[in-house]
C-alpha cells in the first residue's frame, strides 16, 4: 500500500486523522444498499487485507456490477487495466456510453 501511495504527489493524511474517529465511520451502511436503484460498479480487491477481502458480501445494490480485481486495498490504482475492463462492462450493461 505504501508503494501505491507514493504515486500520489502530496498525499494528504487528513481523512485518517478525522474520518476514522467520526461517529458515522463504523455504521454498516450495507443495509441501505438494497433500495438504491442507481447503477453501481462495485470494484474491490480480492487481497484487500485492510478492510477484508469479503467486505463486498451483504452489498445488495439491485443494479450492480460486482467486480473482483486481482489487487489489494486500492484496486483502482493497483490494477488499472482491470478497472478499465470493469468500467467498459458497467457502461455497456447499463447503456451509459455517450455517443
Amino acid at each position: 500500500m505504501n508503494a501505491t501511495y507514493r504515486e500520489i504527489p502530496n498525499w494528504s493524511h487528513d481523512f485518517s486523522a478525522v474520518g476514522m474517529v467520526h461517529k458515522d465511520y463504523l455504521i454498516n451502511f450495507k443495509t441501505f444498499t438494497s433500495v438504491i436503484e442507481t447503477p453501481v460498479l462495485f470494484f474491490y480487491g480480492e487481497n484487500d487485507w485492510t478492510i477484508g477481502p469479503e467486505h463486498y458480501k451483504g452489498v445488495l445494490f439491485p443494479n450492480m456490477v460486482l467486480w473482483k480485481s486481482s489487487s489489494g486495498h486500492i484496486p483502482f490504482m493497483e490494477n488499472k487495466n482491470d478497472l478499465e475492463a470493469a468500467m467498459d462492462l458497467f457502461l455497456k450493461k447499463y447503456d451509459l456510453n455517450q455517443p
